[in-house]
């Protein structure tokens, strides 16, 4: 019977071992597509065979290991990428050179936990940023999906709700994207960005909702 029990056991860590692998494998292939959109140079990565279910399992650890690795190496790529545009003159604010790189979610806290939908950033466990002159570009990804944006510092746009405009701005060394309805002047969304302790800060508002959340760097500047 314990012959039995430990059999079950190890060939369930085997499946988990092989689901998280495909898992890693999927998300692996997303990145490098999400590379390829911000960067001017393909890939070079091999994709996995993790997909193929006829894997030994006796491998699947060293498998495992192996793809850990290559997504490692694409999110390092992605880091390069944020900064192989232009900075900003030592006059501008710190947060513009600050925030550029590739960040990792590790909190997140809602005043409300039902509502109709989260904010772009809460969908999506990696963000992403890079400053050409005064243009932020920015990409939301966890894998499987992704949300890029451009703000341009400073540039009125049009604003996420029906009949508002936007602002992209720096104040208090904190980076500030305001939605304004044109009829009244009333802010209706408001994004901020800052770090505090080395740790970047999301907070987004919208009427008496306010959801934090917090981002640790990928990699060391």
């Amino acid at each position: 019977m314990d012959d039995q029990n430990m059999e079950s056991g190890s060939s369930t860590d085997e499946e988990e071992l092989m689901r998280e692998a495909q898992q890693r494998h999927q998300e692996t292939m997303d990145m490098n597509r999400i590379l390829d959109l911000v960067s001017n140079h393909p890939t070079t990565f091999a994709s996995s065979s993790t997909h193929d279910t006829s894997i030994e399992m006796g491998g699947i650890r060293d498998e495992l290991e192996r793809i850990k690795n290559t997504q490692d190496g694409v999110l390092r790529q992605l880091e390069q990428a944020s900064f192989s545009a232009t900075h900003p003159s030592q006059d501008a604010a710190p947060i513009l050179s600050q925030i550029v790189g590739t960040w990792r979610a590790i909190s997140s806290a809602c005043t409300q936990e039902n509502f109709v939908s989260f904010p772009p950033a809460f969908l999506f466990g990696f963000m992403w940023y890079r400053l050409d002159g005064l243009t932020l570009n920015c990409c939301f990804f966890n894998g499987f999906e992704h949300e890029r944006t451009a703000y341009e510092i400073g540039v009125e746009s049009m604003g996420a709700v029906s009949g508002s405009r936007s602002l992209t701005y720096v104040e208090d060394n904190r980076l500030i994207t305001s939605h304004r309805m044109v009829a009244d002047g009333s802010e209706c969304i408001r994004i901020e960005r800052f770090i505090e302790n080395g740790v970047l800060r999301y907070v987004f508002r919208q009427g008496d909702l306010v959801c934090t959340r917090s981002y640790e760097r990928m990699f060391q500047k």
